[in-house]
């Protein structure tokens, strides 16, 4: 199975910084993915799922991380399903205590995936949510604007 595919596009003059990311499914076949810990995970900036580096100091910008238990087995709505070529996006805001970007206004701030592989299921049925396969997030960098 193909990676899959990560772009994080920033709103253009938003304050806070706001962040749209979007998982595409470049192979050829039906999966699902449990969203958590995924770029698509509602949690995913306070979990450290990205990472900010000031660009001008090429120092990196402080996460406050949670730490959290899920209950499991996962709810339906969990689940996400991506057709061939199709993706699910989310948008966060990038805010403190998570992320404090204040005295960085008008510099440049790499945005990057941290994360690791994400699991995902052939098809759009789940019979086992303890299965499925690592596969691996690609993405280039992106530099915003803070």
């Amino acid at each position: 199975m193909q990676p899959l595919t990560l772009k994080i596009t920033p709103a253009p003059s938003s304050t806070p910084l706001s962040l749209t990311l979007t998982l595409t499914n470049p192979s050829s076949t039906t999966v699902t993915l449990l969203t958590w810990s995924t770029p698509i995970d509602p949690l995913a900036l306070q979990l450290g799922l990205l990472s900010f580096t000031h660009t001008k100091t090429n120092t990196a910008i402080p996460i406050n991380k949670i730490m959290l238990k899920r209950r499991t087995p996962p709810s339906d709505d969990q689940f996400v399903t991506i057709q061939p070529g199709g993706s699910a996006s989310q948008s966060i805001a990038v805010i403190p205590p998570a992320v404090d970007l204040s005295g960085l206004e008008g510099e440049r701030v790499l945005v990057q995936w941290a994360g690791g592989d994400v699991k995902v299921w052939d098809g759009e049925d789940v019979d086992d949510w303890e299965g499925g396969k690592e596969v691996g997030v690609v993405m280039d960098g992106v530099e915003v604007v803070v």
